[in-house]
């Protein structure tokens, strides 16, 4: 059976976050596209208000998500090249 290692392991780890990290960037612009504008309502469409709020709260919700997950992506990418070039230099 063949051996992946650490820098295989570590590359996994960073595409398995980057391809998360793309879906929800796809998942929020296919999803709340319009969804975030404001909406100016007669009063008795509360309903629609509290819709439109809720929308908001969940846009916001994936916002975090994707800041998480971008920084994640990063800081593997960065820690690979690091652990990349140490092997390398350590030759």
């Amino acid at each position: 059976m063949h051996r992946v290692g650490l820098l295989g392991t570590m590359l996994i780890v960073w595409a398995v976050l980057t391809g998360a990290w793309i879906v929800l960037l796809i998942y929020r612009s296919v999803r709340m596209t319009d969804e975030s504008e404001q909406l100016f309502l007669a009063r008795g469409e509360e309903s629609l208000a509290r819709e439109q709020q809720e929308a908001i709260h969940k846009e916001q919700r994936v916002g975090a998500w994707l800041y998480a997950f971008g920084v994640a992506s990063i800081v593997m990418l960065v820690s690979t090249l690091g652990v990349w070039i140490w092997r390398g230099l350590g030759a």
